[in-house]
């Protein structure tokens, strides 16, 4: 056949493939190549095709042809390399754009394609000076352009990128991809507001580009801006709903906006259709965690660790309500599998040593605490620990030390500032402590927590003025800052209080010139100039011990009425009355701050006296068993749920000659009612209300403090109650 036909085969083949037609080009090529099989071009043609359709084998083996034909076919060396790059064996690639070179040393495409393969191989530096060699073979190559800029972001030098990206954009102004990498790599660079420049560029030309509006909002969130973030995560969404990266990322967004419900909602969208997304597990888990949902978030790693069972952001993510619940053993269990997978991972050693400490193997804690410093010396966390440590072997003269020089080193480490309050009350300074205690918003649990008046100005202590005040945190902190209330509403025209539900009629009976509020709802009908959490109030009115003598004395009041009732419920007659509670169940510190209560016996045993329980929670076998090792009783009045009945409490609490507890909500009610309350605590309590030296309280008059002399010694505190009681009764 003559090479006109031949020529008008092979050219039939091109104009299929070019038009996307590629099983018709396959065979019209197969027909060419079996017409003329000595044709270097058709082989070479066969071996782009079979690549195209990834039968990578079968192209290597058409170009193979091909240069067997023709030793010096240029193309086919370049393809072959190209071909085994597709097929993930870069160095083989590599061998062959290097034969391509030797041949024709300004091949530049060839150099090219070699980056590309170096690359792959993670190889960037070399990656990088083939790009080079290929532009200066031709300055106007864009492709190279581009892929040098893509290198220089992958090695993190994002000026070098941004300066190759905009250089291709001066050869393809309206090409979006590399506008797109651009925007990257700005972003990368910190520069949010050009990144977002280029991306609304990108968009104005191709609406529909859902990665520009992924990384606006990307852009928004290193800005700070959440609700803008999530507007543009849900429209990436919009445009491509499947699209994995926008949807995990609007149920980031709205984690950050703290819409808690709305945020796993999304995860779980996310899950119902990507069930294998580990970030999505990961990010849910977390949610649930932050919205306090601590059951739920274990249940979901736990369904995120069958998928993928050495996870470490799933098991890291588990560690923590694991914790808060005090399931320490299955918290020490995830540690070891993450240490099993890097027994390096300085966190999950000093996680370890928390695990420890909240057991008491306070030895233990401190070794992992100094074996986590050891692989990161800067591991902030590690040095608070030890520093807590130190404390509980009561070496102050260490834990200062320690804490000291972190607050010089992380002057804007909100954790170290947060925990420098409490060696701030400790000096009963409290101007500094309370300014570091303003941190606590940015530091665990608080940080999770939604502000329930937004964007009204804070009150700083303003006269004249309508000012609304809001509850934090738990009853006993929302108690002893109740004392402050009445000095602030002598300097304003009008207050409301936010309080929790279960001290409403409490308040509402003792102030009844303040507004007292505990629907949220009702909470957002108020009109008010200032508003203020009950926690920053201390700050205004309390920075010198001397301003503790304007503290009332008992600022709540209990209802007449159901202190009778009770009294005559319980049969107390003239007896000697004392209130016991042992234990807290929410405190952080919870087994530290606890005492058991058969170990009460040694308080009591032989003493004339009646034991009503204020203990909250379920405890009636812990009282039946004490009942029947001891032979003493303990009362209980069944017409009061002592933790939802706080009002039936305080009446309880009343009827009492004498309260004797551990550190919870019970001492403060007592504390706050006035009566003659005697507190156990542990060696090292780090707070604003009991501080370190004192056996009185400085925010409640009526209240005694047995302190342990030592760590974990409760004996010496059970012997001086004991003792100090005989005196009182006898």
């Amino acid at each position: 056949m003559s090479q006109v036909a031949k020529d008008i085969l092979i050219n039939k083949a091109i104009s299929l493939f070019n038009a996307g037609h590629i099983k018709e080009c396959l065979e019209q090529t197969l027909i060419a190549k079996k017409k003329y099989p000595t044709e270097p071009f058709i082989h070479n043609l066969l071996g782009v095709l079979y690549a195209h359709i990834e039968a990578y084998e079968a192209s290597i083996k058409s170009y193979s042809k091909a240069l067997k034909l023709n030793p010096n076919y240029l193309e086919a060396y370049n393809n072959i390399g190209v071909a085994y790059s597709s097929w993930k064996k870069n160095n083989k690639a590599i061998e062959f754009f290097d034969k391509a070179i030797k041949i024709n040393p300004s091949y530049a495409e060839a150099y090219n394609n070699k980056g590309n393969a170096l690359k792959e191989n993670g190889e960037h530096r070399l990656a990088a000076e083939c790009y080079e060699k290929a532009i200066n073979l031709n300055p106007n190559y864009i492709d190279a352009i581009t892929n040098l800029g893509i290198i220089w972001d992958l090695m993190y030098d994002h000026t070098q990128s941004v300066k190759w990206f905009s250089q291709a954009l001066t050869l393809d102004p309206n090409n979006t991809s590399t506008l797109y990498n651009l925007a990257n790599s700005l972003f990368n660079a910190g520069h949010y507001s050009e990144a977002i420049d280029k991306c609304q560029k990108i968009i104005g030309m191709d609406a529909s580009f859902y990665h520009a509006y992924n990384r606006i909002g990307l852009c928004y969130i290193k800005l700070e801006n959440e609700e803008q973030a999530a507007d543009f995560f849900e429209k990436s969404i919009e445009i491509k709903p499947d699209y994995l990266e926008g949807l995990n990322n609007y149920g980031f967004a709205l984690q950050k906006l703290k819409n808690y419900p709305l945020a796993a909602l999304q995860f779980e969208k996310v899950l119902s259709t990507h069930p294998n997304s580990e970030e999505a597990f990961v990010n849910l888990t977390k949610v649930y965690f932050d919205d306090g949902r601590l059951l739920k978030a274990i249940e979901v790693a736990r369904q995120g660790l069958l998928l993928r069972p050495k996870n470490i952001s799933i098991l890291k993510n588990l560690i923590d309500p694991l914790i808060l619940l005090n399931r320490l053993n299955e918290a020490s269990e995830a540690c070891n599998e993450i240490l099993s997978v890097n027994n390096n991972d300085a966190e999950t050693i000093n996680v370890l040593g928390t695990i420890y400490e909240k057991k008491g193997f306070y030895d233990q804690a401190k070794n992992e605490f100094l074996r986590a410093l050891e692989l990161d010396k800067n591991l902030t966390q590690a040095k608070i620990n030890i520093a807590t440590i130190y404390q509980l072997e009561g070496n102050e003269e260490k834990a200062n030390e320690v804490y000291n020089e972190l607050v010089k080193e992380q002057k804007e480490n909100p954790e170290v500032l947060f925990r420098a309050s409490g060696f701030a009350f400790k000096r009963e300074n409290f101007e500094e402590g309370w300014r570091y205690y303003e941190y606590r918003w940015k530091v665990f649990p608080l940080n999770k927590t939604v502000w329930p008046i937004q964007k009204k100005p804070i009150w700083k202590g303003e006269k004249g003025c309508r000012v609304v005040l809001w509850k934090e945190q738990g009853i006993g902190d929302q108690i002893i800052l109740l004392s402050l209330v009445p000095e602030v509403k002598d300097r304003c025209t009008s207050l409301s209080v936010y309080v929790d539900r279960r001290v409403h009629s409490l308040c509402k009976r003792t102030m009844p010139e303040i507004n007292f509020i505990s629907d949220e709802k009702d909470l957002k009908k108020e009109n008010f100039d200032y508003h203020l959490s009950l926690g920053s109030l201390p700050g205004l009115i309390r920075n010198d011990v001397g301003d503790f003598d304007r503290t009332v004395r008992g600022y709540l009041k209990a209802d007449p009425q159901r202190v009778k009732s009770v009294r005559n419920e319980l049969q107390l007659d003239d007896k000697i009355v004392i209130g016991i509670s042992w234990k807290s169940f929410r405190s952080l510190n919870q087994t530290r701050k606890s005492v058991q209560l058969r170990d009460l016996e040694r308080v009591f045993s032989g003493l004339d006296v009646v034991l009503v329980n204020l203990q909250y929670g379920d405890v009636d076998d812990e009282i039946r068993q004490f009942k029947e090792e001891t032979g003493i009783d303990v009362l209980q009045c069944a017409s009061i749920d002592n933790r939802e009945d706080l009002d039936g409490l305080a009446a309880l609490i009343e009827v009492c000659d004498l309260v004797l507890s551990t550190s919870n909500v019970t001492i403060h009610l007592a504390g706050a009612l006035a009566k003659e309350t005697w507190v156990l605590l542990p060696t090292v309590v780090v707070n604003f209300w009991w501080l370190t030296e004192r056996t009185n309280s400085i925010w409640y008059p009526s209240l005694t403090i047995y302190r342990q002399p030592t760590l974990d010694d409760w004996d010496s505190v059970y012997e001086s109650v004991r003792k100090d009681l005989h005196k009182k009764i006898l």
